[in-house]
């Protein structure tokens, strides 16, 4: 489910602002916005600079919260040329890759506390 509706009603923006400035009608904005069509990348763009966020989050694929590497790597996809199913399943695994690497980072910052107490790296 995109945020287009309620990213523009943050801003205090009706439809026919939101297409004149990007250059539509407002019933073609309209359409986007209730999903009854889904806007060229070219046009997800447009939306994205004119709210000031990324294409990733208008498109409801994550939420301000989320590091700015998913950011980077869910935008990247959406410029590719897959499948909704296959943007989903990379989604997937990009999230899953991001939960792998936090745990990583907390083990390494683990060691390096057990070392701080004279712990070698071969004890545990």
């Amino acid at each position: 489910m995109n945020r287009l509706k309620t990213i523009r009603k943050k801003l205090g923006a009706s439809q026919i602002d939101v297409a004149n400035a990007i250059g539509i009608s407002q019933q073609a904005y309209a359409r986007y916005e209730n999903e009854q069509r889904e806007p060229k990348l070219e046009t997800w763009q447009k939306l994205a600079d004119y709210f000031h966020v990324s294409i990733g989050y208008i498109q409801g694929l994550y939420d301000k919260n989320e590091t700015e590497t998913d950011k980077y790597l869910i935008d990247s996809i959406q410029q590719l040329s897959f499948e909704k199913s296959d943007k989903e399943k990379i989604t997937d695994i990009i999230f899953t890759l991001n939960e792998r690497i936090e745990d990583l980072e907390s083990k390494l910052n683990q060691m390096q506390h057990l070392e701080e107490y004279g712990y070698d790296r071969n004890d545990y």
